[in-house]
């Protein structure tokens, strides 16, 4: 597998579905056999693994995923374990070479090439499995918030440098799962 795509959920079902609908979009080829639903896991160059992690929505969101995006990788915890220990749930269960962590829009630079910074927001990381490994997972004391920010120090202590790549588009509909009931 090249790439897990690794979403962490709380009440946020219609959310979660518009994800994981452009996410079917991108990775979707050609029609599997019997089914008139394109094949997820190979889209143009990658072959990507989907993990939904579940931190116990009481919204329908785990039958939402069950029923209509049966590609998805669930786990469903019984309780809010936070952003932290639900993403290792997942790292744990991943074969990717990388990892990304949902969808964020970052800072506005220049369009013209990468550059060096201290952090990346969490929500859209991608990592080498050979630095995570280096460094350790997240540490699940931080219940959800500056995980990334502690994820980010650790890889530029071990020689790891961090990068933004304005060629990333994504969106991120920020605190959602804070607001959620």
């Amino acid at each position: 597998m090249d790439l897990s795509i690794i979403i962490i959920n709380w009440n946020t079902k219609d959310l979660l579905a518009q994800c994981l609908g452009s996410i079917f979009q991108d990775l979707s080829t050609e029609e599997a056999e019997d089914t008139p639903l394109p094949r997820v896991g190979e889209g143009p160059g990658v072959r990507a693994e989907v993990f939904v992690v579940d931190n116990a929505s009481t919204d329908g969101s785990g039958q939402m995923v069950r029923e209509c995006f049966p590609w998805v990788q669930l786990i469903e915890n019984r309780k809010n374990v936070g952003f932290a220990c639900a993403n290792n749930q997942a790292i744990q269960e991943s074969t990717g070479v990388l990892y990304s962590y949902a969808c964020y829009e970052v800072e506005r630079w220049p369009l013209d090439s990468h550059r060096e910074v201290d952090i990346v927001q969490g929500a859209c990381m991608i990592l080498r499995w050979e630095a995570l490994n280096q460094v350790g997972r997240l540490d699940e004391d931080y219940f959800i918030y500056s995980e990334e920010v502690d994820l980010c120090h650790r890889l530029r202590q071990h020689g790891c440098k961090v990068y933004w790549v304005p060629q990333a588009a994504v969106v991120h509909y920020g605190g959602q799962t804070i607001w959620s009931e």
